[in-house]
C-alpha cells in the first residue's frame, strides 16, 4: 500500500478513535442518567465500530483505486527506469572514450 494513503487511514483511525471516545463517554453519561441501558449502550459501541471498519476498509479500496488511475494516467520516472537509463548512458560513455582514444 502506498505509504501516503497508509497514511492518510492512520489519521483516519485516529480519528475515529476520537470519536469512539467521545461517544464511549457520552453513552457513559447516559447511562449514569438512567436514560440508556448498559446492553444498548454497547451495542451502540459496536455498531459504531462496524460501521468504521466497512467505510475504512471501502475508502481504502476507492483511494487506492484512485491512486492507481492518476499513476497510469501519468508519465511518471520510476527508481528502476533511472537505473535502466543511468546504465544506457554509462555504456554510452564507455563507448565514446573508446572512440576517443
Amino acid at each position: 500500500m502506498d505509504k501516503n494513503i497508509k497514511k492518510g487511514l492512520q489519521i483516519g483511525v485516529g480519528v475515529a478513535y476520537l470519536a469512539l471516545d467521545a461517544m464511549n463517554d457520552a453513552l457513559s453519561k447516559l447511562q449514569k442518567d438512567g436514560k440508556i441501558s448498559k446492553k444498548d449502550s454497547e451495542k451502540a459501541v459496536r455498531d459504531m465500530v462496524k460501521e468504521y471498519q466497512t467505510k475504512g476498509k471501502k475508502y481504502a479500496a476507492q483511494l487506492q483505486k484512485q491512486v492507481d488511475a492518476a499513476l497510469k494516467s501519468n508519465q511518471f520516472v520510476t527508481k528502476n527506469d533511472l537505473k535502466s537509463i543511468n546504465a544506457q548512458i554509462e555504456q554510452l560513455n564507455r563507448q565514446i572514450k573508446k572512440y576517443m582514444k
